[in-house]
């Protein structure tokens, strides 16, 4: 999944850090975190665009 690879290069960058993920389907979104070790999953975009990093 071009997603997954995407998550893990963006991991790899220095002062970087994801902070979750958004989908028109949460379920895919919640498959998608916790796969790839994110902590928010919604699919509600503007729900993580507020959430702060941790």
């Amino acid at each position: 999944m071009i997603a997954g690879l995407r998550a893990q290069a963006i991991k790899k960058i220095e002062q970087t850090q994801l902070v979750g993920v958004a989908n028109r389907s949460l379920d895919s979104a919640q498959v998608f975190a916790t796969v790839d070790g994110l902590p928010f999953a919604t699919n509600d975009l503007t729900a993580l665009l507020r959430r702060p990093g941790d």
